[in-house]
């Protein structure tokens, strides 16, 4: 029995079936799962911890198929959107936009609440619903968002709304899990919560895998390109895909980079519709 040591210092058993769906929602095929599953049986050992496990996952996906690789590897790809939560705000913003929604960004002037103003992440609005949100990124993608988080928010949420501006909902987006607290809070109070996972089999990987709107992060692009490429609208890889090449000549991008990154970006949101 081979067990292995996850982030927090718990053990658990080695279930090689967790691999097997972690490649298959990647897009990987029967038979690129079943070499990475025997490449990982002859090197796994007793106490590996989670984070070895998932490189030697990765890095089997990544000498066949790059972008399959690439999907592997969403969740460090969504900690890795700048560790002050910038990046991380402007692609919540455009991942709603997917689904329907009318977003502003920060918006400004800030929004008057009955004894204060409030400084809001996103505002979303569609068919009637006027959300505010609450971004709470987390650069290491196995920290909890805890209960300090909805307290805040619905403390915010009740004074716009003491000052007359109807909001209907209140959201946190986060790239991570919630504590027991913060969902029993939520629920409670009627926030909405999306975070990794959560809820069960429609969090934040479920929209973004839904609209293929993954992250610039993906590309393994130097933040600086990131950051131009923010500035202009370009926030995941379905805007990089449509944006022309002077746009992304301008964000410092060479036009042989900008093909091969377009290559790389249309099997990512292609596959498994050829």
């Amino acid at each position: 029995m081979v067990f292995i040591t996850k982030h927090d210092g718990r053990r658990e058993e080695f279930n090689p079936d967790k691999v097997r769906q972690s490649c298959i929602r990647s897009g990987a095929s029967e038979a690129l799962t079943k070499e990475v599953l025997e490449y990982i049986t002859k090197r796994i050992y007793n106490g590996m911890s989670t984070k070895i496990l998932m490189k030697l996952v990765y890095d089997r996906l990544n000498r066949e198929e790059v972008h399959i690789a690439r999907r592997y590897r969403l969740k460090e790809a969504i900690a890795d959107l700048g560790p002050e939560g910038y990046e991380f705000e402007w692609y919540i913003t455009h991942l709603l936009k997917c689904s329907g929604y009318k977003t502003i960004h920060s918006p400004e002037p800030k929004i008057q609440g009955k004894l204060v103003d409030h400084e809001i992440d996103v505002f979303a609005e569609k068919e009637g619903e006027r959300a505010i949100i609450e971004c709470k990124h987390h650069f290491q993608s196995h920290t909890y968002t805890g209960l300090e988080v909805p307290l805040i928010q619905w403390a915010r949420f009740d004074d716009i709304n003491n000052n007359g501006l109807k909001m209907t909902s209140a959201w946190i987006i986060t790239n991570t899990k919630f504590s027991e607290y913060a969902i029993r809070y939520s629920k409670g109070k009627g926030i909405k919560l999306i975070g990794w996972n959560y809820p069960f089999g429609s969090g934040l990987e479920r929209l973004i895998e839904d609209y293929r709107a993954y992250p610039l992060t993906l590309l393994k692009l130097p933040r600086f390109l990131r950051i131009n490429l923010t500035e202009r609208g370009i926030t995941n890889i379905p805007d990089f895909l449509k944006a022309d090449t002077r746009a992304l000549g301008d964000a410092g991008l060479t036009n042989e980079k900008i093909a091969e990154l377009k290559e790389l970006s249309n099997k990512l949101v292609n596959h498994g519709n050829q």
